[in-house]
């Protein structure tokens, strides 16, 4: 008979693996695992700096792992630093 376990996986934390900016009001985001979407596409749960905003966030594709944030625009030469909080993993780990 067969028989099967579940468990968590522990110490596996989802990451932003990368940021490419698109243009001087959008930025591609991807992350390390695949995410829950509802969540991703949650425009309060990313914080720019610089007083930045972001406005909206789009799938890719299909992906759940690279959304499209659209933002406030954002100047040519400076640097901004991107925060995601309350996005879970498909796996159930929290960014």
């Amino acid at each position: 008979m067969p028989t099967s376990y579940t468990w968590p996986v522990i110490g596996v934390v989802p990451v932003i693996s990368a940021v490419r900016p698109m243009s001087q009001t959008s930025l591609e985001v991807s992350f390390s695992e695949d995410m829950v979407k509802a969540e991703a596409i949650t425009s309060t749960n990313y914080v720019l700096s610089g007083g930045i905003n972001v406005i909206g966030v789009n799938e890719t594709g299909g992906s759940s792992r690279t959304f499209i944030l659209l933002t406030s625009t954002m100047a040519y030469g400076t640097s901004y630093t991107l925060t995601a909080s309350n996005i879970h993993s498909i796996a159930g780990a929290l960014i």
